[in-house]
């Protein structure tokens, strides 16, 4: 049934500006889940009952009832390809309802199934990194708050990560991923000496739990707080022990100015050159926080940047002066694709990253610009269809994969092996001919999703292979946005978003995504 659900494919972004063509494979899907539901029931039902005669899906009776429902849904899918006017796309619908359908075949095997560490390039951020380093060492008078402001993909998190790993004296050795740095907790991640007494990287999200946010401070800073106790003792007791301390807390991605406000009573107004750096999207945020700094607006990179930035992810096993050795044509048709991503570096990894996976010929691109038609000026409104495109992109199976990660909670780092169990046992890996394991193939779609800049394998400077990996802001919520739409998941992300070990007791005893 995968291949009736599934969007023909290059037609994703026709779809989102077609609303009866949504509907129309709404109704397709909604066909193709009651179709699969009564494949598992007859199948179910024979392995349960194949000892009550009345039961048995031989007697009279039951293949009486099962022939209604097969003949409803064939009326049902008859109705929705009675004319060539209803249909969208020439889709072929032979569905065989009598057994269940083969799952389908997609296998990709990358040219390495680990997750390296990238080179030491770094796009378009070398100026800002500076000026941030030098605001952060410069001595003040009072404790300053320093706040980066962008659009989102813009490149916020990926600065600050820079910074912080300066500051607290770690080399940085990934390229742009718009992901956390190596936590503050890693062995061997203060080899050099910290400008700084105690640093802390805090995700902070949309919604965050303030008791969370104390807990992942407290765990960096050593500060062994108490969190049984109600917040206000664990602002108190944060504050005694940083009063004496030089700090950097950086909160990333801060949405609310609520959220600033109750924080901040932990922060001492210390005169020892104690820093809080901040990333938002919002100005007002960056302004209130400290009304005596000035925010860090960060900008989009230039056409030459991004078309560079564009080639690594093209080529990532190329050096620069090789990627751009290709047939002039294409040459400008890079520029032109790299252009349509407006300076974001979101958008440039994830289109490089689709592009990768494609042939480099002439058409193939040239497609591919010719699908990004929209007349959108806004830089963010562009980003989020380049997302999509690269999401439309995927093979069927894939896609629900991706999906999945939606359900996790914002800027959590989730461990592969759990990750692909989770597939595995919510049954999202198809069973390949041979001898082929699911653990493999997962593997290889989990590859797949980082090799086009999807995922993020979380980087860390004492291993030089990722046992976990990440979601940017941006993708996770194009993975909600896709969910509700294919109604494949049903909680309410924003405040029921799962952690880790939560996701694998829901795997165990009922699907988080309505699958089974």
């Amino acid at each position: 049934m995968g291949d009736a659900r599934e969007l023909p494919q290059g037609h994703g972004m026709d779809l989102r500006q077609d609303a009866t063509a949504r509907r129309w494979l709404n109704s397709l899907r909604d066909v193709a889940y009651d179709a699969e539901d009564l494949i598992e029931s007859a199948v179910l039902q024979q392995q349960g009952d194949r000892y009550s005669a009345v039961n048995s899906v031989l007697h009279p009776i039951s293949r009486y009832r099962s022939a209604q429902k097969v003949e409803e849904i064939r009326s049902r899918i008859r109705d929705m390809t009675a004319g060539p006017a209803m249909l969208p796309w020439h889709v072929s619908l032979d569905i065989e309802l009598e057994r269940p359908a083969s799952a389908p075949s997609v296998v990709i095997s990358w040219r390495s199934s680990s997750y390296h560490i990238g080179n030491n390039t770094i796009f378009g951020l070398e100026q800002d990194t500076d000026m941030i380093m030098e605001r952060l060492l410069q001595p003040t008078e009072h404790r300053e708050v320093i706040v980066i402001v962008g659009m989102g993909g813009i490149g916020k998190t990926t600065l600050a990560s820079l910074v912080f790993n300066k500051a607290r004296g770690v080399e940085e050795r990934n390229t742009w991923s718009g992901q956390a740095p190596p936590k503050a907790t890693d062995p061997g991640s203060s080899s050099k000496r910290s400008h700084f007494d105690v640093c802390a990287w805090v995700p902070v999200g949309q919604d965050p739990d303030t008791l969370h946010l104390f807990s992942t401070i407290s765990i960096q800073i050593g500060a062994n707080l108490d969190l049984s106790r109600d917040v206000a003792e664990i602002k108190h007791h944060m504050f005694t022990f940083l009063l004496d301390k030089r700090y950097l807390i950086v909160l990333d991605d801060v949405w609310r100015e609520e959220t600033w406000h109750e924080l901040v009573d932990a922060f001492p107004m210390s005169t020892n050159g104690s820093k809080i750096l901040m990333t938002t999207r919002s100005k007002v945020i960056a302004i209130s926080a400290d009304p005596a700094s000035y925010p860090h607006e960060l900008n989009p990179l230039s056409d030459e940047v991004s078309f560079h930035l564009f080639l690594s992810k093209v080529f990532p096993n190329s050096n620069l002066n090789q990627a751009m050795s290709y047939p002039p044509l294409m040459e400008d048709l890079g520029r032109q694709l790299s252009k349509k991503c407006g300076g974001l570096p979101l958008a440039l990894v994830v289109l490089g990253g689709l592009l990768s996976a494609k042939e480099k010929k002439h058409d193939v691109w040239s497609s591919i610009l010719n699908s990004m038609n929209w007349n959108d000026n806004e830089a963010e409104k562009q980003c989020l269809k380049i997302l999509a495109l690269s999401y439309d992109d995927l093979p069927y199976r894939m896609k629900l994969c991706f999906l999945y990660l939606g359900a996790f909670r914002e800027e959590s780092e989730i461990s592969i092996s759990k990750l692909t169990k989770l597939w595995i046992g919510d049954d999202l890996i198809p069973q390949q001919s041979g001898r082929r394991r699911k653990e493999d193939t997962a593997t290889d779609y989990l590859n797949e999703l980082i090799q086009r800049c999807l995922v993020q394998p979380v980087l860390l400077k004492h291993k030089q292979r990722s046992t976990r990996v990440r979601v940017h802001a941006l993708l996770r919520e194009l993975a909600i946005s896709e969910g509700r739409e294919n109604r494949f998941l049903y909680c309410e992300y924003s405040n029921q978003a799962v952690s880790e070990m939560e996701m694998e007791t829901l795997s165990s005893f009922g699907s988080p995504s309505g699958t089974q």
